[in-house]
């Protein structure tokens, strides 16, 4: 896909007007969208693409200056990402072959825990692709990463340091659909950790690093006895 942005706009190479699409299933970042609405646009020497859902709402702006440098901007007012379809660990991508990237969203929605604002800023290094910034601010959690995407693609790897910040760490399990005893409860987690495939794999059961975690000012609500009463 990329091949065919990068040639979008030279004289050999696909020659885009505008187009407009309709389609009750999309497949797009390993994901399903259903009932949306796009059309492509060529203007100003960029590709812009206009995503219109219920979980896909915003627009994509692919931009090669003369130079030869590419960029990606997206600007959404909402992005709901469910879970991969393939667990997002076998996308075909090479890291370092992907173009500077400016995403802003309004309101993400990531497995169901809503991250609110967010903003991505991200540039290709030599063998991957460097996440300088990533930010989140809801009412539920402040996220905030920075890290390395690596390989190529047949193999590549997540390399990442997040910071989680929640006013209750009740609230934060109900958001991420787990049953919880606790109320309250300031909470910090840190990783410093890895995981294979790319960050959009980010899942708990793969992660291999060190984790910090502090919970202040919680309470303790009525568990049966055994593993969560000790907990």
């Amino acid at each position: 896909a990329l091949g065919a942005l990068d040639d979008f706009d030279t004289k050999d190479g696909l020659q885009l007007s505008e187009a407009e699409l309709e389609t009750g299933e999309l497949l797009l970042l390993n994901r399903n969208f259903s009932d949306v609405r796009m059309s492509l646009d060529q203007r100003d020497g960029a590709l812009e693409a206009f995503f219109e859902a219920q979980d896909l709402d915003g627009t994509v702006r692919f931009l090669r200056a003369s130079t030869g440098e590419r960029s990606l901007i997206a600007e959404f007012e909402r992005l709901a990402l469910a879970k991969p379809l393939d667990s997002g660990m076998s996308m075909d991508t090479d890291p370092s072959e992907l173009p500077e990237m400016h995403f802003y969203v309004r309101d993400l929605e990531y497995l169901g825990l809503n991250l609110g604002e967010t903003s991505l800023e991200a540039y290709p290094i030599g063998d991957g692709l460097r996440i300088d910034s990533l930010r989140s601010v809801s009412d539920q959690v402040t996220l905030e990463a920075r890290g390395d995407w690596t390989g190529d693609e047949l193999e590549s790897r997540s390399d990442f340091d997040i910071v989680m910040t929640s006013e209750s760490l009740g609230a934060l399990i109900d958001a991420l659909d787990l049953s919880s005893v606790l109320e309250g409860g300031q909470t910090m987690v840190r990783y410093n950790a890895w995981w294979p495939g790319p960050p959009a794999a980010f899942e708990l059961a793969q992660l291999n690093g060190e984790m910090n975690f502090s919970v202040v000012g919680g309470r303790l609500l009525n568990a049966d006895p055994g593993a969560g009463r000790v907990l």
